[in-house]
């Protein structure tokens, strides 16, 4: 994917997700079930992987996968590759070899974070995916392993330190994967700066005030 150079324009989720933890870190971000993370939780945990992400040698134009249920590791992880200027992409849960082949071989993905319980189907293909070279397991259980070839996702956020914020684009690309249900899902390429007109456009249609700080956005 070719990478885009940094603008100061601020259309940027990453960079308005910084900007709304700055302002509001003891304001809930993310309940999921019982488990509530504040912004600042949030913001920190996604800065940790983010720097882990980048020691493994992913940078701007870089795509990582998630092979996850929702829950909060995905919007931590969607967070986190986009502080690095990566995109992420989404992988049904449903799917299996040949379908996790082609959408990886597709995205020409360099790293995917995914549910323990799709281990063996991550290493049934990994060996076929030269460019797919690190592989973050989330929610490991006593059924569940993190397999020998991938690290922990908790242990990655407890032993990383948070790397600094730093200038992004606009143009940097979010990477959302089609149904696929009449052939092949085929990758829609969303620059932030689309997403985030198409908010304050949805806005306006419903009569609402499109907010103007990082409180209102929160």
């Amino acid at each position: 994917m070719q990478e885009v150079q940094p603008d100061s324009d601020g259309m940027n989720l990453a960079t308005v997700w910084e900007a709304v933890a700055a302002a509001v870190p003891s304001a809930p971000a993310l309940i999921h079930t019982t488990l509530t993370r504040t912004w600042a939780e949030f913001e920190d945990r996604a800065a940790r992987l983010a720097a882990y992400l980048i020691g493994a040698g992913l940078g701007p134009g870089s795509n990582v996968a998630l092979y996850l249920y929702n829950g909060p590791e995905y919007l931590e992880s969607t967070f986190g590759a986009f502080k690095l200027r990566a995109a992420t992409l989404n992988v049904n849960y449903r799917y299996l070899e040949d379908e996790l082949k082609y959408l990886f071989e597709n995205s020409q993905a360099e790293a995917v974070v995914f549910a323990a319980e799709f281990s063996d189907r991550i290493d049934a293909v990994r060996d076929s995916l030269p460019l797919l070279t690190t592989f973050v397991c989330v929610g490991a259980t006593e059924e569940h392993h993190v397999p020998e070839w991938a690290s922990d996702y908790e242990i990655v956020i407890e032993q990383t330190a948070p790397m600094p914020a730093i200038s992004r684009s606009g143009d940097d690309l979010w990477l959302l994967y089609t149904g696929g249900t009449t052939g092949n899902p085929k990758g829609v390429m969303w620059p932030h700066r689309s997403l985030l007109g198409t908010a304050k456009t949805t806005f306006a249609v419903v009569d609402c005030p499109i907010p103007e700080t990082a409180e209102q956005v929160a």
